[in-house]
């Protein structure tokens, strides 16, 4: 996060008293919107993407975000309100304009102090937004300032998972090996728990395994169940896959491990169902047909590429039923022909959508959406709201 923000965040209720100019007045309003927004989905439960939980933390992140930009308009030299703008949008999941605030901060002082900060945090956000070249490219420009082994082992081993989603398996191998040998000088010094070193051999497996090095795939997972034997780091708030359903072929390999073949089964199928166009899907079939189990077959190879509400009615706004039907979407709920649809709803004032219906006419995709939103819920309102949404679907 930063010590700077750190600090804001902390003195955020204090600050505003005693703060002296306009700009710091809005830091501090920037930083106490932020703990208000993070405060609302803190554990045990945490805001999954999508609910109205999240929807709302969103809305108070861009709340915090704004007063950063305001401030960032006061004072067009300094880096530091762009890069605390952008890392709040980040939290938010608006990874297009958190590239462009985190750039700015970049264009008004480059290679200033914070340069370690943005490449690591740019690395993050190309990968989130499927850019991985560009995501590589700033990871390793963090490694020419990065000297703790904590900053570089997560530099390098970032930098092997977006080098795998690219499908050079070979270089994302020696990329987690260096990763790993850095990662234990830090291990050694307490600077890296066992559990962090863990899921990093855990994705060294994923690549091994992707690579059929199957025996040197087995020895790195049985490395990592020897650190952490319950893996559950993988599924932890701070970690991500891109896409998410990569999780899944980690998952899977830690059952193969431990003899659990009903487990390594179903994780498998389930990684061929949310991510059927993976490069990967074959190697994955293959573990299926050793194990004996057959490969789900796709509903729809065809992808939604790109939603957007583009008319609502009611109080419920258009970025708030957006960011939520960006989540309901993913899924086999996808049209069979591409092209460009309408999809019109109402949601009712309890938080249910109470009809849909799709233009032009898919009545498999129709009618798969129809169930699919028995389990969306937004937020509460005394209104009904009714939105229309254009959704392009590509092959």
């Amino acid at each position: 996060m930063g010590a700077l923000l750190a600090a804001l965040l902390l003195y955020g209720d204090f600050w505003p008293k005693v703060a002296q100019t306009p700009y710091d007045a809005l830091l501090a309003e920037g930083a106490r919107l932020r703990t208000q927004a993070e405060r609302s989905c803190l554990a045990p439960i945490p805001c999954r993407e999508g609910s109205p939980a999240f929807l709302a933390q969103q809305a108070g992140l861009r709340q915090a975000a704004a007063a950063f930009g305001h401030a960032a308009a006061l004072r067009p030299e300094d880096p530091e309100a762009p890069f605390f703008a952008a890392d709040t949008l980040e939290e938010a999941h608006d990874y297009e304009a958190a590239v462009t605030l985190y750039e700015e901060s970049r264009r008004r002082r480059a290679d200033g102090p914070r340069e370690f900060d943005i490449c690591f945090k740019l690395g993050t956000v190309w990968a989130h937004l499927g850019k991985f070249q560009r995501s590589v490219d700033e990871y390793m420009r963090g490694l020419r300032l990065g000297h703790e082994p904590h900053d570089r082992s997560m530099l390098l081993i970032n930098a092997a998972e977006s080098t795998m989603a690219l499908g050079r398996l070979h270089e994302a191998i020696e990329l987690y090996r260096h990763g790993i040998e850095v990662g234990a000088q830090g291990l050694h010094a307490g600077l890296i728990g066992p559990d962090d070193q863990a899921v990093h051999l855990l994705g060294l497996a994923v690549a091994l395994d992707r690579d059929e090095q199957v025996e040197k795939a087995q020895a790195a997972v049985a490395r990592a169940l020897e650190l952490d034997g319950s893996a559950q780091r993988l599924h932890g708030r701070t970690n991500f896959f891109v896409p998410d359903g990569d999780v899944s072929y980690y998952d899977a390999l830690v059952a193969l491990a431990k003899g659990d073949r009903a487990e390594a089964t179903a994780a498998f199928q389930r990684f061929l169902r949310e991510v059927p166009q993976s490069p990967f899907a074959s190697r994955a079939r293959d573990h299926l047909k050793d194990l004996g189990a057959h490969a789900p077959e796709p509903l729809n190879l065809n992808h939604i590429a790109h939603v957007g509400v583009i008319e609502t009615e009611g109080t419920r706004t258009a970025p708030e039923i957006n960011s939520a039907m960006k989540h309901f979407l993913e899924g086999p709920c996808v049209p069979i022909r591409a092209g460009t649809y309408t999809l019109e709803g109402a949601i009712a004032p309890d938080g249910r959508v109470t009809r849909l219906s799709l233009e032009p006419k898919d009545d498999r995709a129709l009618e798969c959406l129809r169930e699919a939103a028995r389990g969306w819920q937004f937020r509460k309102d005394p209104k009904r709201s009714t939105f229309t949404l254009k959704m392009l679907v590509r092959p």
